[in-house]
């Protein structure tokens, strides 16, 4: 059996040689060694008056988290806690519920991917970022749509929105026909994760300029098949360049997904650069 181990305060000798972990926080940059958030949506332990107040994290909230994470080179474990009798709460499978939905559409950006040059963009990258509890900046904060996180795989760059533009344009200025993590490059083709449809864009010394569609693709990031829905925050577009992008770092990380069916809900973990394996640690029955 492979194994992780994890420390926190770590020194950059401690580094070479174990995972460092930020309870409920994140990094305020881009790390070249890989790191590790550990998080619950409520407290560590099953707390009643959460669920009676309904104050657990949301999908929109935790979809933000995740990807600021990944674009630093972080692995996200994330926990649900569980009232005595074993299964989660009506939020909590409210939650699992919209999560899903999220990842259906976005995966594609999250699994097998690396961080790019620049991790992101805009107010939340320049700003003095919200200490979190146990270092590094807090796992939830505020994001506006001018805020961007980047992953790569292969040629292609994904650029999240983390917060849907209510004028309907996004302004990716990391990929201005100017900016120096291109050398020049220019975008091939740029489309909308879960949104079939051809989007207007152009490229020039401001940014790469997208006109998105009057709706998001989906409430929860359904896939793009469904469109019945509005869509959660953070959504991805496909930048294709015409020349292949390198990963900046290559060893593999291991990542938790919380995968929630109408049958049954289970635990599952999966390698990063392998999105198809994993094994289930658990597989409890449920409607």
């Amino acid at each position: 059996m492979d194994a992780v181990l994890t420390g926190k305060n770590l020194n950059a000798e401690q580094r070479r040689a174990l995972v460092y972990d930020i309870e409920r926080g994140a990094t305020a940059g881009g790390e070249t060694m890989p790191w590790q958030t550990d998080t619950c949506i409520g407290d560590w332990h099953y707390q009643r008056s959460l669920f009676d107040q309904h104050t657990y994290k949301t999908a929109r909230q935790v979809a933000q988290m995740l990807v600021d994470i990944v674009s630093k080179n972080g692995n996200l474990l994330l926990n649900i806690p569980l009232p005595g009798h074993g299964a989660p709460d009506a939020d909590e499978l409210k939650f699992l519920s919209e999560f899903t939905a999220w990842m259906d559409v976005n995966s594609e950006g999250i699994y097998a991917t690396r961080p790019w040059k620049a991790y992101g963009e805009g107010p939340s990258t320049t700003g003095q970022a919200p200490r979190g509890r146990f270092g590094g900046t807090t796992d939830v904060r505020p994001y506006t749509s001018e805020d961007m996180r980047f992953t790569v795989k292969g040629d292609t760059l994904y650029a999240f929105i983390m917060a849907w533009p209510e004028a309907r344009t996004a302004v990716v200025k990391s990929l201005a026909t100017n900016s120096p993590h291109l050398d020049g490059r220019k975008v091939a083709e740029v489309s909308l994760l879960g949104y079939s449809g051809k989007l207007e864009w152009t490229q020039d010394e401001q940014g790469l300029n997208v006109k998105l569609p009057a709706t998001p693709p989906s409430e929860h990031g359904r896939r793009a098949e469904d469109q019945r829905r509005r869509s959660l925050s953070a959504q991805s577009l496909e930048v294709p360049f015409d020349i292949r992008l390198l990963p900046v770092y290559s060893r593999p990380i291991y990542e938790i997904e919380i995968a929630c069916g109408r049958r049954r809900r289970n635990w599952r973990c999966r390698h990063r650069n392998d999105p198809d394996s994993g094994r289930n640690a658990s597989s409890p029955s449920g409607n």
